[in-house]
């Protein structure tokens, strides 16, 4: 479930014939201040470019059609029982049409309007025709409106296709959300592909010919919040189980490995106890390129103590765990998949004396060693962000794992580990509050429809059986 919307995307696709041959090609999307880099596009983009159409001989047309689509697809396949008790496979398949736009480039309006031909024949030489079409905030099949204000029903040019959009049987309901990034689950039982696609066709008069089309993939990614709103939000705070630790003081010898045996199976050994836990500190809604979280081992020590008891930290692990449900018309499945952020297995040696004073000290608890400087690498522009739509939810948690020892090396020494799991919302990356309202329209501003939260409690709309 990563995204690659950093990945250049294709601007450009070719369908030939015979007699001619089609070219599309994109314009990069307009650029935001914020988010120089990007190549993807977004709420409120202009999807813009030319179509070029090389004839080589006279070629019959009904005309020439550039289609902005948007499909969110699933498959799931369960065993079903059925009368004799015994188990079937049976797969159910779920389509929603996020979005549909198109423009007619050829014949012009201005042609078709006085012209009664259901064909036009194109001689030898090259046609350039240009084009735009503009992306949505909210997917058409959940908000009415939204679909109103598209190209195919605004214009009077159009009206053929727009009423067969309207003779389409709808059996599914429909959740009114914000249109989903791009995501491609493939496995044996379960499917969840959302793709966004423009699509130029050549349509051939007559009941027998193939309609030539050209596709260009487009890569779609939401915008996250402000800058402002992301450094207003506060820190949320987790700590792990208390864990206890027996340490050595710092001078003294570290045990031979038959002596750390012999403690093993010894209750006379005098060595220093410390009580620990993990705190994390950390946004509810992750943000690439961002300081998302911060990372404190708390200990019963007091950072003043002489001599100091000696801590090593073995290992940290973190851990952005994804959560995908996957509808269709009466099966649900869940599919977690852990992906890897920080995995990082070298041990160095907790300064006690550079441990922080607690300001208030909770219980036991006396100092804190501040951990987060090891969290500096870890990356989250590759991965989808959290979303919902009427066939599919991904949500996200959280984890990170903290091997803590007193011992140096692993003889007989496995240490402490602190684990720490928690929900949390991954978002695309910061903007300026003008240039949101720009994608979304100043009305969804404060609108619940924009918050980036956590989706792991909220559900799906149900199907109708």
């Amino acid at each position: 479930m990563t995204n690659h919307a950093e990945n250049k995307s294709p601007r450009s696709a070719t369908a030939s014939t015979s007699d001619f041959t089609v070219d599309v090609c994109l314009k990069e999307p307009k650029r935001i201040e914020s988010i120089p880099q990007r190549t993807y596009y977004t709420y409120n983009d202009t999807v813009e470019g030319q179509v070029k159409l090389k004839v080589a001989n006279p070629v019959s047309v009904r005309n020439i059609q550039v289609k902005l689509a948007g499909v969110s697809e699933t498959r799931l396949s369960q065993n079903v029982e059925v009368l004799t008790s015994n188990l079937r496979r049976e797969v159910e398949k779920l389509r929603h049409q996020l979005l549909y736009d198109l423009v007619t480039v050829f014949p012009p309006q201005n042609v078709a309007n006085v012209s009664k031909n259901d064909k036009f024949t194109l001689i030898p030489g090259e046609y350039t025709y240009d084009f735009a079409l503009k992306i949505p905030f909210l997917s058409h099949c959940g908000d009415e409106e939204t679909k109103k204000h598209s190209n195919v029903y605004t214009s009077p040019y159009e009206a053929q296709d727009r009423e067969k959009l309207e003779c389409r049987r709808c059996e599914t309901r429909h959740l009114e959300e914000p249109l989903p990034p791009c995501m491609d689950v493939n496995r044996i039982r379960e499917t969840a592909r959302i793709t966004y696609q423009l699509k130029v066709s050549v349509h051939r008069p007559g009941m027998l010919t193939t309609t030539t089309r050209a596709i260009v993939p487009l890569m779609f990614r939401p915008p996250g919040p402000t800058l402002s709103l992301f450094r207003n939000s506060p820190f949320m705070e987790e700590v792990s189980t208390v864990r206890t630790l027996k340490a050595r003081l710092q001078g003294e010898p570290v045990p031979l490995k038959r002596e750390r045996f012999r403690e093993m199976f010894s209750s006379t050994t005098k060595r220093q106890t410390v009580d620990m836990r993990l705190k994390l500190l950390y946004k509810p809604t992750l943000v690439p390129y961002q300081n998302n979280v911060q990372l404190m081992l708390q200990t019963s020590v007091n950072s003043d103590m002489k001599p100091p008891p000696v801590l090593y930290l073995k290992s940290i692990e973190v851990v952005l765990v994804q959560k995908l449900v996957i509808y269709t018309q009466t099966f649900i499945q869940m599919v977690e998949q852990d992906q890897r952020l920080l995995k990082s297995t070298e041990t160095r040696l907790l300064s006690m004396p550079c441990a922080t004073k607690m300001k208030e000290e909770t219980g036991k608890f006396k100092s804190e060693i501040d951990l987060t400087e090891s969290l500096k690498d870890i990356s989250l522009d590759q991965f989808t962000p959290s979303f919902r739509t009427c066939n599919v939810m991904l949500s996200h948690k959280l984890r990170v794992v903290v091997n803590v020892s007193g011992i140096e090396d692993s003889w007989f020494s496995a240490g402490e580990s602190m684990k720490i799991e928690v929900p949390v919302a991954l978002s695309g990356e910061l903007v300026t509050e003008d240039e949101l309202t720009e994608m979304i329209g100043e009305s969804y501003i404060d609108s619940p429809l924009y918050h980036i939260h956590s989706t792991e409690e909220e559900q799906l709309p149900e199907y109708e059986q």
